[in-house]
């Protein structure tokens, strides 16, 4: 079936608007926050009268291992990816419509963690995470999630105000990246600050926008693996 992008664009638009009831650039850091921005952008696509999901990566014990969720993200002082790492990962993912002349629906997640403002299918967000050893769990909205009663978290006995909570949550990384800023305009005039706050960078990145940053370190790996395999030739 062929897609209609007049579709997709449309539920888009309707994820940028939610995207707006959350705190500017709380979400282009690392951060243990990730349920929150799901609970609260689901709450607002549901207002919107979409049907939401949470969907789910996280650890599995498979031959007895244990590996945490990652991703590479961009450093964000530009200078490369790096590898960063949960026990678990959540998003939430609305169905739509999304092919011409049929009401066939996909999911199509949104993270803003990984994505920023960018939608993406449910399968393009498990390769992102890819791993053999990865469990990937989808439950509608609100329902029961690995023991989790109303699938707000993976962390244990659940908030008994789900909306304050996360609210409480990402106020707190908003007021970090405020922190952060405010640091960062001190610095202008203070060669220590600056240091300081360049080692801080390092363990901060901005959100994954595409695929292509994995592809683009993994291309590097091959390359540098190559030359090695060259040089020890010679």
């Amino acid at each position: 079936m062929e897609l209609d992008f007049a579709k997709i664009n449309a539920c888009r638009r309707a994820y940028r608007k939610w995207l707006k009831t959350i705190p500017p650039h709380t979400y282009d850091y690392d951060n243990e926050v990730c349920c929150c921005f799901a609970h609260l952008l689901s709450n607002e696509a549901e207002k919107d009268g979409y049907r939401t999901y949470k969907v789910c990566a996280l650890v599995s014990e498979r031959n007895g291992r244990k590996k945490g969720v990652s991703a590479f993200l961009p450093k964000a002082d530009g200078s490369g990816f790096a590898e960063v790492s949960w026990n678990y990962h959540m998003a939430f993912a609305v169905e739509a419509p999304v092919y011409k002349d049929s009401p066939q629906t996909e999911l199509l997640v949104a993270d803003p963690v990984l994505f920023g403002a960018d939608l993406v299918t449910l399968s393009q967000w498990k390769k992102t995470l890819a791993c053999p050893d990865y469990a990937f769990l989808t439950a509608r909205k609100g329902m029961s999630l690995q023991g989790s009663p109303r699938g707000y978290w993976l962390s244990g006995e659940e908030p008994a105000d789900l909306d304050a909570h996360a609210k409480e949550q990402i106020a707190q990384v908003a007021e970090d990246v405020r922190k952060q800023k405010f640091l960062e305009d001190s610095a202008r005039n203070n060669p220590a600050l600056q240091k300081h706050l360049q080692y801080r960078r390092r363990q901060q990145y901005k959100p994954l926008v595409s695929m292509l940053g994995r592809k683009a370190e993994q291309h590097r790996k091959t390359i540098l693996q190559t030359s090695r395999t060259v040089c020890s030739r010679n």
